[in-house]
């Protein structure tokens, strides 16, 4: 979990941390799934650059204004 988001919360199972620049790569490969477009919407994710910058204005900002915002869901034995 080095290079995850601050730990909000932590189970015996899980982490739940805040989105970082650093999960780009995931964040590509969430946003362009064909189910998250068809029931969520395109986000117009296309790359790690679109990607960061989308963390930045989403999840980031919310952290910052709202002192809440999504948070990413990990399991403890693989991420």
């Amino acid at each position: 979990m080095s290079d995850a988001g601050e730990i909000v919360l932590s189970t015996a199972r899980l982490f739940l941390t805040r989105f970082a620049p650093a999960d780009a790569p995931f964040v590509v490969r969430l946003v362009t799934d064909p189910d998250w477009i068809r029931y969520i919407g395109d986000r117009g994710v296309r790359t790690e650059s679109d990607a960061r910058a989308y963390l930045e204005r989403g999840p980031i900002a919310m952290y910052a204004s709202h002192g809440f915002g999504l948070w990413r869901v990990a399991r403890r034995e693989d991420g």
